[in-house]
């Protein structure tokens, strides 16, 4: 069993983005005297150049993560595709798709993968699969002869496989690391270039993201329109867009573009302009809401934004929604919300209402956004005692686990505990206070290296154990009553220990439903110096409740006012009080 320190480090939730990229010498994606790519793709019908480009997609990225020549590095993945595309858009029948397919898959060569090959395990309640391979033994969909050739390969691969070269790997933790994935340059009126892309992107997910069993849309399908989509354009921003068409459906707020060259801008972005509202805003029930003020500039708290340079919140709302990836619809303004604040001019026209009346009013923007989350955090201290004797914990400002045991120990003779997790967390280590005992507390779905595309369920058990004064005579139980806070801004880290705590007899939730965003984050370089950061681990109750995309449910539901923000209150926070003084 691993002792609680070590699981502190494996559940870390989120890391920092790195946006170190890798790159590689790009294989030639057309030969001497070629024709024209283009020509090729426009040629034959859609629907049927479509379904071709589709079979192929998915048969190399199941030859690319189940192949030897591709994991062992003996055969460059990209350059195999490449070498494809045209042919296989040149194709007028499936028929004729199906043989090309065959005798490429025949090319790569013995399936040897130095290493024994363990007998395929059965099925078990903790094994999740989440893409569909049922195709690979559809003679109908690719014809007997290349259903026999994917056959070949096993269904489950060497657990001591050297993957040294292949196109993923996995840290201590059981994340996916795509970094051995090649830089190619950027050609953007290139098909091969923006098939490339997509193509690699659609398989990293349909491999390794956790939750496609949630998904409101068919992943199949999501493939079938994005190819017409890439093929559309010929810029970079259309490159971009079809991309983060396929992200969008992924419903993952983790879901985060980038680029991998420090101080270059997406052309694909939700908040092109320069400048920003100066002040803190927050959903408050379906709108836009003024939390803070700044200097200079007339918008109060509670002041609920209408519109902005003559576009109302609704309309701005639905023109950023593209750019997003949301756990459901309600979670709209809190993803897009920077973007919707943001103008290409420094003084914002802006109309709000106020007491019942709209006013306008000339805001001068500012050239950084004001976050919320953040914007709480300033002048906060890690804990205090209030009346009553109720200690307030507040994990945004704690930076180290050492800080953690102090504020604690500060904590220990409190008569109860509000946990503030609205904030996100810069520990992990309240797991070690509460639960009071050593529980399953949290299930965690991780990719498995052997069977891509599964994910192994794995319980997790947390609290306080008497061992680990063995390590630090700094953790207790904490016995008395605890009211953890949590609202549309708790998400990942934050959603992660609420997870584990509210196991615990003696915790009550109040507030919000979370964002719905939890599990390990991995990042993949994409063509075209792009990198996408994407959750990978899956995260679930002990009873098996989900929290991607649904967020977790509060015990008591508080929610925020536009009239209570204007007094300065915190509902949330009353309520918390209020509950425990009357204990």
């Amino acid at each position: 069993m691993l002792h609680l320190r070590k699981i502190a480090l494996f559940l870390a939730v989120v890391f920092c983005i790195s946006l170190a990229g890798c790159s590689a010498d790009a294989p030639q994606s057309k030969a001497a005297g070629s024709i024209d790519q283009t020509a090729v793709y426009r040629q034959n019908s859609a629907s049927q150049q479509t379904q071709n480009l589709a079979k192929l997609c998915k048969v190399w990225g199941y030859a690319k993560y189940y192949h030897p020549a591709f994991l062992l590095g003996t055969s460059d993945w990209d350059a195999e595709l490449l070498s494809l595309l045209s042919k296989v858009s040149a194709c007028e029948t499936s028929d004729d798709v199906n043989a090309l397919l065959h005798e490429w898959f025949t090319s790569l060569g013995e399936i040897d993968y130095k290493a024994r090959i363990p007998k395929a395990a059965s099925g078990s309640d903790a094994s999740v699969s989440e893409a569909d391979l049922s195709w690979t033994a559809d003679a109908d969909y690719l014809g007997e002869a290349l259903v026999g050739d994917l056959a070949k390969l096993p269904t489950m691969l060497p657990t001591n496989l050297d993957r040294t070269h292949a196109p993923v790997f996995f840290d201590s933790l059981g994340v996916p690391d795509f970094s051995n994935e090649p830089e190619h340059g950027s050609d953007y009126t290139d098909p091969d270039f923006r098939l490339l892309g997509l193509f690699r992107l659609w398989n990293a997910l349909d491999y390794y993201a956790p939750y496609l069993h949630l998904l409101d849309c068919d992943w199949d399908a999501v493939l079938l329109e994005a190819i017409p989509t890439m093929l559309d354009g010929t810029d970079r921003e259309s490159y971009e867009a079809a991309l983060a068409s396929v992200t969008g459906e992924l419903q993952d707020a983790h879901v985060w573009w980038s680029s991998t060259v420090e101080g270059t801008k997406l052309s694909y972005r939700a908040n092109p302009g320069g400048y920003y509202l100066p002040v803190p805003v927050s959903d408050v029930g379906g709108q836009l809401v003024v939390t803070g003020t700044a200097d200079n500039c007339p918008l109060e708290k509670g002041d609920v934004l209408v519109s902005i340079d003559g576009e109302t919140i609704d309309e701005l709302a639905a023109e950023k929604k593209p750019y997003y990836s949301l756990p459901r619809e309600d979670m709209l303004l809190t993803n897009a919300w920077r973007a919707i604040v943001n103008s290409e001019t420094e003084t914002m026209e802006v109309v709000v209402q106020r007491g019942g009346e709209e006013c306008s009013f000339s805001v001068t923007g500012s050239e950084h956004s004001v976050s919320h989350t953040k914007s709480v955090l300033n002048g906060l201290d890690a804990f205090q005692v209030v009346g009553g004797n109720i200690g307030v914990l507040n994990p945004g400002v704690l930076e180290s686990e050492t800080e953690l045991c102090n504020a604690m120990e500060e904590l220990r003779n409190t008569d109860a505990l509000i946990i503030d997790l609205r904030q996100y967390s810069g520990v992990m280590g309240l797991y070690f206070y509460i639960p009071t005992s050593y529980q399953p507390a949290i299930v965690v779905a991780k990719p498995n290296a052997a069977t891509p595309g599964t994910f192994t369920k794995d319980p997790i058990s947390c609290g306080y154990d008497s061992s680990l004064l063995t390590y630090s005579q700094s953790y207790y139980p904490y016995e008395k009553p605890v009211v953890i806070l949590m609202d549309k801004n708790s998400v990942s880290r934050s959603e992660y220990l609420i997870t584990i705590l509210k196991q615990a007899d003696n915790v009550t939730v109040i507030g919000e439903a979370s964002t719905g965003a939890d599990g390990n984050v991995a990042f993949l370089p994409l063509p075209g110096e792009l990198q996408l950061q994407f959750t990978s681990f899956g995260i679930y109750e002990m009873d098996g409740a989900q929290t991607q995309c649904t967020g977790i449910q509060p015990d008591v539901a508080v929610h925020y006012t536009a009239e209570r923000i204007r007094e300065g209150r915190d509902e949330i926070m009353e309520a918390a009080l209020d509950r425990l003084r009357r204990s």
